[in-house]
């Protein structure tokens, strides 16, 4: 995960199976961290609205671009999102 801290584990999808990748037009507060943080990461063009939107798209793409073992999908699909770390809180929510 991004952060440097040992964040406490987020209610919801446990694995990779029970996991539905944030494509365009998807809403809600996984949508919310994964923009957080891609914001936090430099991209600037990142609106936080919790509407995955063609910049949380091309932010997601450019992220994976960086790194080979993630698929290039242009979605947060699971290792994206372990990477960004929206499956965690830092505050403990």
């Amino acid at each position: 995960a991004v952060s440097g801290t040992a964040p406490s584990p987020v209610p919801g999808p446990q694995s990779s199976s029970t996991w539905a990748p944030l494509r365009i037009g998807s809403t809600g507060e996984y949508v919310r961290r994964a923009q957080s943080t891609l914001a936090r990461l430099g991209y600037t063009a990142v609106k936080v609205d919790s509407v995955f939107g063609q910049a949380t798209a091309d932010a997601a793409l450019a992220e994976q671009k960086k790194y080979s073992s993630l698929a290039d999908t242009s979605t947060v699909d699971w290792n994206l999102g372990v990477h960004l770390g929206i499956f965690w809180s830092s505050d403990g929510r």
